[in-house]
């Protein structure tokens, strides 16, 4: 109806008076195309669940018999797979490694995690094990797919991506200890006053010139 008038477009809407939508649709049905059309929407927002499920995949540009190639490839599904859990912030309870061959052929093989983790360690060495397990010798991929399964909203939101052991840390700089600390203290204690600044620096120079300028005479014993 509103295209036999010339309103085709969301602006067009926008920019009819309330009053003359309303007289073409109806009361309530004009008022709430204005409102739609000038961005009014009094109705709450309802957040959708994120799916329990976050996939990955990799695909051949030619069949791989490479394994250095193969295991590049699922290290690389790996960084992405842990960056989409960290940007829904969910943490991911089992891992599911689907590989497939030339031939439409597939091996898939799921393993749960110890605990829930976005760790980009801890989904390496599971998605490794699931290679491991299937035992390539001569199967041609073409496909890798990884997928975290039974995905969870954590505890606590998800830290960095790896743990850093304690001695790989970055370096800061030492506190001094309490010894020390006290030491140094006493030194300073020990140490003399300063001795204070004359008040006039350049009398104080000259008066210094004159004693350094100054000859004694030796005594000439008197004769008797």
């Amino acid at each position: 109806m509103l295209r036999d008038y010339g309103i085709h477009t969301l602006g067009l809407l926008a920019a009819v008076p309330s009053a003359t939508i309303r007289r073409l649709l109806g009361g309530q049905a004009g008022r709430t195309a204005t409102d739609r059309a000038r961005g009014i929407d009094p109705r709450p927002v309802t957040p959708r669940a994120l799916p329990a499920t976050a996939t990955v995949r990799h695909t051949f540009p030619q069949h791989t018999l490479d394994g250095d190639s193969v295991r590049a490839a699922l290290l690389s599904l790996v960084v992405r797979l842990g960056h989409l859990l960290r940007r829904r912030r969910q943490a991911a309870r089992a891992l599911t490694l689907t590989l497939n061959f030339a031939g439409n052929t597939g091996f898939t093989r799921t393993r749960r995690l110890t605990e829930p983790s976005t760790h980009d360690d801890d989904l390496r060495l599971l998605a490794y094990q699931l290679m491991d397990a299937a035992g390539l010798q001569r199967g041609r991929l073409t496909a890798l797919t990884l997928k975290g399964e039974d995905s969870s909203t954590p505890a606590r939101p998800p830290g960095r991506s790896a743990s850093i052991p304690p001695a790989k840390r970055a370096w800061s700089p030492k506190q001094p200890s309490t010894a020390s600390a006290t030491s140094s203290a006493r030194m300073s204690s020990a140490r003399p006053p300063p001795t204070p600044a004359p008040a006039d620096p350049v009398a104080y120079r000259r008066r210094r010139q004159c004693q350094d300028r100054v000859v004694r005479t030796p005594r000439v014993p008197r004769r008797s």
